[in-house]
């Protein structure tokens, strides 16, 4: 009989166990939401203290905190004093008011945002946020249309744009847009009109430097005079750009690359439009210090700025660092030119600020262009100082066009025809401005 009550009391108690625990998680479960929210507004908080606050100033208005919801304000207001006076004179607020919707989800939090004045900014973006910090956004638009205070004949007008962007928690960003077209209309009857701008990025931003990959392109660009005629016309142009870091996150290398399939003029034609040039092994500390110097404020640098600017370059080109126009090239009707070249800084000792042509006399590099005999028939006026290049041994003739070619050695220019130019008359004009 008494181990029949042992029995059943041990059974009693394992069952309130059990209840227990299936208690205790219902209880959980029933709070996870107020922690959820108590999690979101922490990360909103925290989120706005962190912001890079130099033009835009954000503020938490509001936060009303529910079971399953929440509701929030924030007020952005520029304080940017050269971004500030520019939308004042044009008439455009410089501060505005953005409600927030927000769900508290079981790991994550959404939140729905416009602006509280939706017809001066008709734009909604939805979010979801882990609690692991990363976040997902699209952002779309209504067609906006800018007047301005003193022109009432101009206007912008931008179709509805979308827009995606997925943040981590360590900081790395992949975006990307559309905007199908946009036309500025002017009081002088002029205008332009630009169809198909799309972008997409995928990085992170370190010291206000962008590392990564971004890339733009755009349809069609129309210029138009007052009488409705063309002044140019840009066709399916492209530009991406890659900034990668080395292992040890000591320098950087920086590649761009810019094209276009025609640009029209009333008079002639551009086709096969292409520019490419990139910046290795540039020192990351030196650089960013740099540009410190020049973005710290919107007044001009003073001579203490300078000299600190100057102490920068010096350690920039120390540390050694390699420049090069990877391509150059143009069509003109049946005309074609093309070129290239390269420069490369070995690290010493030497500074540049001090005295530059010891420095400019360690480069190495090579240079290479090519003037097709179409390019000279079209345009004969250039053809006496291509004549000079050849007399001078800088520049070949050959069957099918003018070739420059010639090697960078310790800072002079050897071309093929055996004439030597120091590089840095070459360069001396831009580096005394």
């Amino acid at each position: 009989m008494i181990t029949i009550m042992i029995l059943s009391a041990r059974i009693r108690m394992n069952s309130l166990k059990k209840f227990a625990a299936i208690g205790g998680t219902i209880a959980v479960a029933a709070c996870w939401p107020l922690a959820v929210g108590q999690i979101a507004q922490n990360m909103i908080s925290d989120g706005i203290s962190h912001l890079d606050q130099k033009e835009l100033k954000v503020e938490l208005v509001d936060y009303n905190r529910g079971y399953l919801n929440s509701t929030a304000t924030t007020k952005v207001t520029v304080i940017d004093p050269a971004l500030k006076q520019q939308l004042e004179l044009n008439g455009f607020p410089t501060s505005m008011v953005f409600d927030h919707k927000i769900k508290h989800g079981l790991i994550s939090v959404s939140t729905d945002t416009q602006a509280e004045d939706f017809k001066a900014l008709p734009l909604k973006a939805h979010s979801v946020t882990q609690l692991n910090g990363s976040t997902s956004i699209d952002v779309q638009s209504e067609q906006l249309v800018v007047n301005f205070l003193h022109d009432a004949s101009s206007k912008l007008t931008i179709a509805p744009i979308k827009a995606s962007a997925d943040f981590t928690s360590d900081g790395h960003i992949k975006f990307d847009y559309q905007i199908p077209s946009f036309s500025g209309d002017f009081a002088n009857g002029e205008a332009i009109k630009v169809k198909g701008l799309t972008g997409s990025g995928d990085g992170y931003k370190e010291q206000g430097f962008w590392f990564g990959r971004q890339q733009v392109s755009v349809a069609n660009v129309d210029a138009l005079t007052s009488a409705g005629d063309k002044l140019f016309n840009l066709h399916k142009f492209h530009y991406v750009f890659n900034t990668d870091e080395d292992s040890k996150k000591v320098s950087f290398n920086s590649h761009h690359n810019a094209s276009a399939e025609s640009l029209d003029f009333e008079s002639d034609k551009l086709t096969d439009l292409g520019i490419e040039f990139s910046f290795d092994n540039i020192d990351k500390a030196s650089f960013t210090q740099l540009l410190s110097v020049y973005q710290k404020d919107t007044q001009p640098p003073s001579q203490q700025d300078m000299k600190v600017a100057m102490q920068h370059v010096d350690t920039l080109f120390e540390k050694g660092l390699s420049v090069a126009l990877n391509k150059i090239q143009v069509t003109i009707r049946e005309g074609k030119f093309n070129g290239n070249w390269t420069l490369n800084l070995p690290a010493s000792d030497q500074k540049v600020t001090k005295n530059p042509t010891a420095v400019f006399n360690s480069v190495t590099g090579d240079t290479h262009f090519y003037i097709s005999n179409e390019m000279v028939d079209q345009f004969p006026y250039i053809e006496s100082g291509l004549d000079n290049f050849i007399k001078e041994g800088m520049m070949a003739k050959k069957e099918d066009g003018y070739y420059v070619d010639g090697k960078v050695i310790n800072g002079n220019i050897e071309f093929h025809g055996g004439h030597k130019v120091p590089m840095f008359m070459l360069l001396a004009p831009f580096l005394m401005r």
